[in-house]
């Protein structure tokens, strides 16, 4: 899947932007129409924005 999105970042701000793929349709939708994105983006006062926990991202474990 291919998609693009465009923002503007105001200056002094940061852009938290946030995408996120999800199924769309219902259980009669063809698969290839049921990949969809969507993108959320909001405006943050400071230039550092929190971290967040990213999907599929593992801290380091114990060996065997």
């Amino acid at each position: 899947m291919h998609s693009s999105h465009s923002f503007s970042a105001p200056e002094g701000k940061a852009v938290h932007l946030r995408v996120v793929a999800y199924e769309k349709g219902g259980p009669t939708a063809p698969l290839e129409e049921r990949p969809a994105i969507r993108y959320q983006e909001r405006i943050l006062e400071t230039a550092a924005p929190k971290q967040e926990p990213q999907a599929g991202v593992t801290g380091a474990q114990g060996g065997k």
